[in-house]
């Protein structure tokens, strides 16, 4: 982690880590959203569940998809770690398995943020 230098750095921190806690904390309806768990167990740490997380997280932001992310213990999956669950507002969950960055650049599912814009968007 980088050393902050002036209070200006600190308060833009702080606003953006702000931003990323309003979408969970301000949300009545947290059904209403699109949810992603990333299985944080320590096979799902080695096998980079970590990094994939940080890289959805960054792209759901810059896409401005609101998404809800949560990490979550082992899901059983060991064999296919990293693993994600996606829960479309209505709909079952998705379990994904296997998400490499070269591949998919950390974006689930395989067909991209459009796929997760359209769940949100379909009535239930």
């Amino acid at each position: 982690m980088a050393k902050v230098k002036s209070l200006a750095e600190l308060k833009a921190m702080r606003e953006k880590l702000q931003s990323t806690l309003d979408l969970r904390e301000k949300s009545n309806d947290p059904d209403s959203l699109v949810q992603i768990k990333v299985a944080m167990a320590t096979c799902g740490i080695a096998a980079g569940a970590k990094q994939v997380m940080e890289h959805m997280m960054e792209k759901a932001d810059e896409l401005k998809l609101g998404i809800v992310f949560t990490q979550t213990g082992c899901m059983g999956y060991c064999h296919a770690e990293p693993t994600i669950e996606v829960k479309c507002p209505g709909k079952d969950p998705i379990v994904f398995g296997l998400p490499r960055r070269a591949d998919h650049r950390g974006e689930v599912p395989r067909q991209g943020p459009d796929r997760l814009r359209s769940c949100r968007q379909q009535p239930r």
